[in-house]
């Protein structure tokens, strides 16, 4: 009996898709949403406390992370999302999305004590505290760029073009 090749790839094919439909897409979607509720939460810590942003909420809250419970919360926020703190562990800057601001937060006090507004900034998004703790960069994924803030002086330096 001749069987024919076309025939034969395509069921091929067909079997291949079939296992992908059972195999690799359940894995996908459930990675998907890992995905989703890792992206709703940024963190940051220092040995006694770690600092949790909480968009949901408009607040960042500061966990005791040798008991594991939520000594505080932060409030004023709009949509808060990437944070850091500062090398000397005085500062907690963190990106106020839906405010287009950059929010520095005196940990000690546990307060806002100072904010920073740009018109060329859209969403800031993610901060990071220069190794020395001089500067402060972060990323715009709507305006398509990287932000400089000067930390001592808590103003914009420049934006940074992709």
């Amino acid at each position: 009996m001749k069987v024919d090749r076309p025939i034969i790839i395509a069921i091929i094919i067909f079997i291949i898709i079939l296992l992908m439909y059972f195999f690799v897409a359940p894995k996908y979607y459930e990675f998907k949403d890992f995905q989703v509720k890792l992206g709703k939460v940024e963190a940051e810590y220092n040995a006694k406390f770690a600092y949790f942003s909480e968009p949901d909420n408009n607040d960042v809250k500061v966990i005791n992370t040798s008991t594991l419970a939520v000594e505080g919360t932060i409030p004023g926020f709009n949509n808060p999302a990437g944070l850091d703190i500062d090398p000397a562990g005085d500062f907690l800057y963190v990106c106020n999305n839906w405010g287009s601001e950059i929010v520095k937060v005196d940990i000690s006090a546990g307060s806002i004590v100072s904010s920073l507004w740009d018109n060329q900034w859209g969403n800031p998004w993610d901060f990071v505290v220069s190794n020395d703790g001089k500067y402060g960069y972060f990323s715009d994924p709507y305006a398509d760029n990287v932000s400089i803030v000067n930390l001592a002086s808590f103003i914009n330096m420049g934006v940074l073009n992709s």
